[in-house]
């Protein structure tokens, strides 16, 4: 009597072959999802703080070499300043919508923070002792979230002080 020859695989080792794999699947495809989640909370604070930082510094430069604070008396949402070179006169540094942008003189409005974030409770505060006139800024930036997606969900707080020293 001839022994039948067996080439294949039974039922029961196929469907447990296919269930290893589902499981090796199912665990590389969470791994994956949660690296891009990662990755986006990642780009959403990169953006804030860029924006910010870049934001904070630009005003600085122009406090430090401007000749006089004009506005705010005390505190506002705009900062106005005087500068020494007529073509700069007056700088104006605003919201519009939820853009920080500046104004130089006549030239027309440059945005300085990109569509990405929103600005929002921008403060200049103005602050004088001894002689010296400084500006302190406030402002919230947060990631622009369209999608309304929880890993794009990012806002900072902004806070500095600059003393103008072109008199």
């Amino acid at each position: 009597m001839k022994k039948p020859i067996n080439n294949g695989f039974t039922i029961i080792e196929f469907l447990v072959y296919i269930s290893i794999l589902a499981i090796a699947v199912n665990a590389m495809g969470g791994v994956a999802l949660n690296v891009f989640k990662v990755g986006a909370r990642t780009d959403a604070i990169q953006e804030v703080a860029h924006n910010g930082r870049f934001a904070m510094q630009r005003i600085g430069q122009a406090v430090k070499s401007a000749s006089a604070v004009l506005s705010p008396e005390t505190e506002g949402g705009v900062l106005v300043l005087e500068f020494s070179e007529a073509d700069k006169n007056p700088t104006i540094f605003d919201v519009s919508g939820s853009v920080l942008r500046i104004k130089e003189g006549n030239r027309g409005y440059v945005d300085l923070t990109s569509s990405e974030v929103d600005v929002k409770d921008l403060k200049f505060g103005r602050v004088s002792s001894s002689g010296l006139d400084s500006v302190r800024i406030e402002m919230d930036i947060s990631f622009n979230n369209q999608k309304e997606l929880p890993e794009y969900d990012f806002e900072n707080f902004f806070v500095g002080a600059f003393t103008v020293k072109g008199k």
